[in-house]
């Protein structure tokens, strides 16, 4: 947790990145660039060969993975569902934490996801 929060000071000086989940999406591999986020933080893991097209982690790409890392699995229905709407246990949130470290350690950190745009109805 330290660590991060380090790394969250960081680049808070410098330029930021931050993306809804939506915005996340376009950085999954096809122009270049591939962006995880871990409880909100975001992750470059484009250098990462497991996170390239048919990678054991492709499908992380360009996706919030903090349910899918904190139920330890690659179920599609946890790739798509946000944090907030998984309930998570307080061992699956300390798991969590312990993905941020992980991630910390061994890909930049380039800023943070935002909350969606609320959608207009027109």
């Amino acid at each position: 947790m330290l660590k991060v929060l380090i790394f969250l000071a960081a680049i808070a000086f410098a330029e930021k990145l931050m993306l809804t989940v939506e915005e996340l999406e376009q950085y999954d591999g096809r122009n270049g660039k591939i962006y995880i986020a871990v409880d909100g933080i975001i992750f470059d893991v484009t250098d990462g060969p497991s996170y390239q097209p048919k990678g054991s982690y492709s499908m992380f790409a360009g996706r919030d993975v903090t349910v899918a890392l904190a139920k330890y699995s690659f179920d599609k229905k946890w790739l798509t569902m946000r944090p907030e709407e998984a309930n998570l246990t307080e061992g699956q949130k300390k798991a969590v934490e312990g993905w941020k470290d992980f991630y910390a350690e061994k890909y930049p950190i380039i800023g943070e996801l935002i909350p969606s745009k609320p959608r207009e109805d027109i």
